[in-house]
């Protein structure tokens, strides 16, 4: 769909789920490669369904996209990421888990640049209360929104897309 209505970024919004039942917080992902062992689970179950060759051309294309994108995704992640702390952290008692690279096929096929937010722990009793709540939903969505403004802000129509 990014592609199709030719879009200057791409955001994924998810909820986290974790088998430790207090695991908590949010988080904002940028396209990168990296080391990260806790990372690393994360993008196992979010590429679970890819095998086979389309895994390898994936993973090509995630190369080629990753060298043309990562220095604005992780402009744009840290840009909205600093906006929910803003906006949400304090107001709902969120932990901010921080801005960090992954490997996510989502973000590679957009062919954008683009973040992967988790803006809550679905297996947390507590914050599942939270993250259903209309008042969070707005806050979140306002806090993405400005950090988007932000991150514009003074780029010209010639510096996006950069496909």
């Amino acid at each position: 769909m990014a592609e199709d209505v030719k879009a200057d970024l791409f955001i994924s919004i998810h909820f986290n789920s974790s088998n430790h039942k207090d695991s908590n917080g949010f988080e904002t992902y940028y396209l990168d490669n990296h080391a990260d062992v806790a990372v690393k689970k994360v993008e196992k179950i979010e590429n679970t369904f890819l095998k086979g060759a389309e895994k390898i051309v994936n993973q090509i294309l995630i190369d080629l996209v990753i060298s043309k994108t990562v220095t604005e995704s992780k402009k744009l992640a840290n840009s909205i990421h600093k906006y929910v702390g803003l906006k949400v952290e304090k107001k709902f008692k969120m932990k901010d888990r921080g801005v960090k690279p992954g490997l996510f096929y989502v973000l590679a096929l957009s062919k954008r640049p683009g973040i992967l937010v988790e803006a809550g722990f679905m297996s947390n009793d507590k914050e599942i209360w939270k993250v259903q709540k209309k008042s969070f939903l707005d806050a979140y969505a306002d806090a993405i929104a400005s950090g988007v403004k932000d991150h514009l802000k003074g780029k010209k129509d010639k510096d996006l897309p950069l496909f």
